[in-house]
């Protein structure tokens, strides 16, 4: 799935449960993820986040088993609810 440049924040709870999400590609407008946005997405294997992104909440992705995060520079605050 692409979020398009236009979306400027993925809500809380905004994709939770959604069991066939496997890859999402967030534009560069995104920049900040919500609470448990994406929790429970077991089939979500990779992510691809755009040069905007400086907050990620809490539990955004909580029970993705198969997600493995690597982050090679921060820019800002990663933050809780």
């Amino acid at each position: 799935m692409t979020i398009p440049d236009s979306v400027i924040s993925i809500g809380a709870r905004a994709f939770q449960n959604c069991q066939n999400l496997a890859e999402v590609v967030f534009g560069n407008g995104v920049d900040s993820i919500g609470w448990r946005a994406f929790r429970d997405c077991v089939s979500l294997i990779r992510l691809h986040f755009g040069e905007s992104l400086k907050a990620i909440k809490l539990e955004a992705f909580q029970g993705c088993g198969s997600l493995v995060l690597r982050f090679t520079r921060l820019h800002s605050d990663f933050t809780e609810p």
